[in-house]
C-alpha cells in the first residue's frame, strides 16, 4: 500500500484547495464543533462527547449521526498534517481522541446519540435501512485509521484491522462483553469480538 507520506502534492491547482482546508476549513469546523460561531445553530458535536463520557449534565443534541463531524473533522487534521506537521493542531486532535475514549462504553460501543437519549437502543439499529450507527462508526473508523496510518501515537497504536466487526443484534451476549481498554478509542470498535 502507498502511503500518503510517500506522496507531494506540486500542482497548484490542488494545493489551494490543501491550504483552504488547513487555513479555513479546519478552524471553521473547530468553531462549529465547539459551537463558538455566532448566528449559526449549535453543533454539540464536542459537547455531546463530554456528556457520554460523564463529564457535563446535559441531553444530547443535534442529528443522530453527530458523532460523524468529529470524525471527518478528525481524518482532515490527519490528512494535513502529513503535509505539514502542526504541534498545536495534533495536540488538540489528540485531546479529542482522549475525549471520544472516555466517551467509549465498557462493551466497546461508540455513538453519543444511543449513549445519551436512547441507551435501551443500543446496537438495534444496524440494520441497511437504520444505517446512522454504520455511518458513525465508519466515520469513526476511517478518522482511526488515517490518523494511526499516518504516524500519529505511539507504534502501538496502529490499528488491528484483523479483529471482526461489532455484533449484530443475533449476536450479542447473554453477559456483557468486557472489552479491553482500548490503545487508540477511533478504532477500538474493531476490537468488539463477538
Amino acid at each position: 500500500m502507498l502511503s500518503n507520506n510517500n506522496i507531494k502534492i506540486t500542482d497548484q491547482f490542488w494545493l489551494n484547495y490543501i491550504n483552504l482546508v488547513k487555513t479555513e476549513v479546519i478552524p471553521y469546523q473547530w468553531k462549529a464543533l465547539n459551537d463558538r460561531l455566532p448566528d449559526t445553530e449549535p453543533s454539540h458535536a464536542i459537547e455531546n462527547f463530554r456528556i457520554a463520557a460523564g463529564e457535563k449534565e446535559g441531553k444530547f443534541y443535534g442529528m443522530v449521526f453527530q458523532d460523524s463531524d468529529v470524525a471527518k473533522w478528525l481524518e482532515a487534521v490527519a490528512y494535513i498534517l502529513e503535509d505539514e506537521p502542526n504541534v498545536e493542531l495534533e495536540k488538540t486532535a489528540d485531546e479529542v481522541i482522549d475525549l471520544i475514549g472516555r466517551s467509549q462504553q465498557p462493551d466497546g460501543y461508540i455513538n453519543t446519540y444511543y449513549t445519551i437519549k436512547e441507551p435501551d437502543k443500543r446496537w438495534t439499529n444496524l440494520g441497511i435501512r437504520t444505517f446512522v450507527w454504520w455511518y458513525n462508526i465508519d466515520s469513526l473508523l476511517e478518522g482511526g485509521l488515517t490518523w494511526s496510518l499516518g504516524g500519529y501515537g505511539s507504534p502501538a497504536e496502529k490499528p488491528d484491522v484483523t479483529t471482526s466487526a461489532p455484533p449484530n443484534k443475533a449476536t450479542i451476549p447473554a453477559t456483557p462483553y468486557k472489552a479491553p481498554k482500548p490503545i487508540n478509542p477511533l478504532i477500538s470498535a474493531m476490537n468488539h469480538k463477538s
